[in-house]
């Protein structure tokens, strides 16, 4: 948001879910619970994340997520496309 109430909105970032996995969310598992039980690996949410293991490292948590906050700044890189004409 910026000093004029203007906020920008970015989002996706979906994938499926191996079935293990999903099971223990539907159990009301947190999805880093989840991965590190599927995975055996431990604090996962703080390392590679879901998506980190999901891809086998070939995208990091960090790399994810950057995409959605870069859509979220286009409001604000090309404001001017956002004007009322």
């Amino acid at each position: 948001m910026d000093a004029e109430g203007r906020t920008g909105l970015g989002g996706s970032l979906a994938m499926p879910l191996p079935p293990p996995v999903a099971a223990l969310i539907r159990e009301g598992q947190e999805l880093g619970h989840a991965m590190d039980a599927v995975s055996r690996a431990l604090d996962t949410k703080r390392g590679p994340g879901a998506v980190g293991i999901l891809t086998g490292g070939l995208m990091d948590r960090q790399g994810a997520y950057e995409p959605l906050v870069m859509y979220a700044l286009s409001r604000f890189v090309r404001a001017e496309l956002w004007e009322s004409r």
